[in-house]
């Protein structure tokens, strides 16, 4: 590595040493062959290094919250069978956050029948009643 850190290798777990330069401006990094990373810093003082693939953001402790960050967030097995108002088991559920997914398309177009016809249904009954 060169006395001025603009160069050299990043040292990263399960990688090869990948060579890196970061421009004069410090505005872009070029790692390796990867598409180049663009350098920001932002307004609460930590730095953005983000490229087409990845969005890495420096911390100052150790309590992040992705979700104060407009990062994707990830469906859980709770989140699922909430979204899926039960048409979907604990067990399905797991396998699809277990599959990196999210609920299929046929569960949300029942949801939105079960949805009108409740309120349908709803509707026929204040009519009822009145």
């Amino acid at each position: 590595m060169e006395d001025d850190s603009a160069r050299g290798l990043l040292l990263m777990s399960g990688y090869p040493p990948l060579p890196y330069e970061l421009s004069e401006d410090g505005k872009v990094l070029d790692i390796a062959n990867f598409p180049p990373h663009y350098v920001r810093r932002l307004d609460t003082w930590e730095w953005e290094i983000t490229n087409a693939n990845v969005t890495f953001v420096s911390c100052f402790d150790d309590d992040v919250q992705y979700d104060e960050r407009c990062f994707l967030k990830l469906p859980t097995v709770e989140s699922m069978l909430n979204e899926s108002n039960d048409l979907v088991t604990r067990e399905e559920a797991r396998e699809i956050v277990r599959n990196g997914g999210n609920i299929p398309q046929h569960f949300l177009l029942i949801r939105l029948l079960h949805s009108i016809m409740r309120s349908r249904s709803s509707e026929t009954s204040e009519e009822h009643s009145d």
